[in-house]
């Protein structure tokens, strides 16, 4: 996720949701507080996207997964389920 947020930050927009989607997908299998934390700083920066077909296409995706769907939550001290 850090590195999906480097990207984002050099205006690299495919290359960041790419490297994002390819994070979600190994992180499935992780309950980490901080992995949601990271999601949640992503989700924050991408927001500056919205709207492209980039970041649809990304949201439709990160939505089948369970950690962009708790992110997606207020924080409540990155308690994952």
């Amino acid at each position: 996720m850090v590195l999906a947020d480097a990207h984002l930050a050099a205006g690299e927009l495919e290359q960041a949701c790419n490297t994002a989607l390819a994070a979600i997908v190994s992180g499935e299998q992780i309950r980490s507080g901080r992995c949601v934390n990271y999601l949640r700083e992503f989700r924050d920066h991408l927001a500056v996207a919205d709207g492209t077909a980039a970041a649809r296409d990304f949201g439709e995706q990160a939505l089948q997964s369970r950690l962009w769907r708790i992110a997606a939550r207020p924080d409540r001290s990155s308690a994952v389920a």
